[in-house]
C-alpha cells in the first residue's frame, strides 16, 4: 500500500512540476533526454564561512559553528553573468543515453555505502545494491565519467556544458540566501528539501550521526521528491554528493572573484557539494565542501553529479 501511494505521489509531483515549468522561461531542455536546465540571474555573493567560528565541535552544538578549514576565508565573489545549472541531479536514464550513443565503457568496481563499506567488484552505474531505478541520480561515476557527459550533450546540443565551479554551485544552493542553510538556520527542516542521514537510515543503521527527521528515504531517492530551494533547484542537498571542477584546494584563498574553477593545487583529487543519502549535520550547510581525500578516479555509490551550462546557445 505505501509503495501504491509513494508512486502515486511520485507522478503527481512530476505532473504539477511539468504545468510548472510550461510557463518558466528560464527552464530549459535541448533533447528529450538532456537534464533540464535553469537559468540562474548575474550576482555577488560570500563565499565560505567566517574564520571566527571554531572548527571542531560536538554533533549537537550550533551547526553553523561546524565549519572546516577548508571552508575559509570567506571570499566575495561577483558572477557577472547569468549561467544554467541542473535542476536535478543527472539521472541514470539521462546517463543511459549517453552510454549508449558513445559507446562509452565503464569497467564494472563501485564502493557502496550501507552502514558498511561495501567495495565491490561487480556494482556499476546501472546495476548496483542501492535499490534504484531509472529516475535515481546516477552514481558509481567518476569525475572523468561526468566530464564525459558533459562533452557529449555539448557536442549533441551545440550548447556548452560543463561542471560546475565550486563557487558556482555555491552561488547556486544559496539562491540569494546568506544563512546556514537556504531555507534559514534551523537544522531540521532539512527534511523537507533533501534526502539525508535521517529516522529511517537510523533505523537500519544505528549509531549514525543524524538529523531527527524522516525524509522516509533509506538512501538514494528519485530525484525532484522534495521541495527545491528559492531558485526552483531540486536536490542541493542530500541525496548524493556532486563532483565540481575544481581542483581540491585547503582553503578558498585561491579563490577567483569571478567564480571561475581553480585549476590549479591538487588536481587528483575533486570537492564534492551538497552532501549524500548518509551525510549528518555538520557537512549539509551553505558553506560545506566534502574532502580532501576524494580521488577524481573514485567511483563511489554516493557520489553522482548535476551539470551548469552558458546560458545562451549562440554563444
Amino acid at each position: 500500500m505505501r509503495i501504491g501511494l509513494l508512486i502515486f505521489l511520485c507522478f503527481a509531483t512530476l505532473a504539477a512540476r511539468a504545468q510548472e515549468q510550461k510557463a518558466d522561461p528560464t527552464i530549459f531542455r535541448d533533447c528529450a533526454d538532456c537534464p533540464e536546465m535553469k537559468i540562474v540571474p548575474a550576482g555577488t555573493f560570500v563565499m565560505g564561512a567566517p574564520e571566527s567560528l571554531v572548527n571542531e565541535v560536538k554533533w549537537s552544538t550550533d551547526i553553523e559553528r561546524q565549519r572546516l578549514t577548508w571552508e575559509t576565508p570567506q571570499v566575495k565573489v561577483s558572477i557577472a553573468q547569468p549561467f544554467a545549472i541542473g535542476v536535478f541531479e543527472v539521472t541514470r536514464d539521462q546517463f543511459e543515453a549517453f552510454m549508449k550513443a558513445s559507446k562509452r565503457e565503464i569497467k564494472p568496481g563501485c564502493v557502496l555505502w550501507m552502514g558498511d563499506w561495501i567495495r565491490s567488484p561487480d556494482q556499476t552505474w546501472s546495476k548496483n545494491d542501492l535499490g534504484q531505478t531509472g529516475d535515481h541520480p546516477v552514481v558509481c561515476i567518476d569525475w572523468v565519467d561526468a566530464q564525459a557527459y558533459a562533452d557529449w550533450l555539448t557536442l549533441k546540443t551545440g550548447r556548452t556544458y560543463y561542471l560546475p565551479s565550486n563557487a558556482q554551485w555555491e552561488y547556486a544552493y544559496r539562491a540569494g540566501t546568506t544563512t546556514a542553510y537556504f531555507w534559514g538556520e534551523d537544522p531540521e527542516g532539512i527534511c523537507a528539501y533533501g534526502n539525508v542521514a535521517d529516522a529511517t537510515l537510523s533505523k537500519k543503521h544505528a549509531g549514525r550521526p543524524s538529523f531527527s527527521c524522516d525524509d522516509k528515504f533509506k538512501y538514494t531517492a528519485p530525484v525532484g521528491m522534495k521541495k527545491p530551494n528559492p531558485w526552483g533547484l531540486y536536490d542541493m542537498t542530500g541525496n548524493v554528493w556532486e563532483w565540481i571542477a575544481d581542483c581540491w584546494t585547503t582553503d578558498n584563498k585561491g579563490q577567483a572573484p569571478d567564480g571561475a574553477a581553480i585549476q590549479k593545487g591538487d588536481c587528483t583529487h575533486a570537492p564534492l557539494r551538497g552532501g549524500a543519502y548518509g551525510t549528518g549535520p555538520k557537512f549539509t550547510r551553505s558553506s560545506s565542501r566534502g574532502g580532501p581525500d576524494q580521488r577524481t578516479d573514485a567511483r563511489q555509490g554516493w557520489i553522482g553529479f548535476r551539470l551548469a551550462a552558458i546560458a545562451d546557445k549562440k554563444k
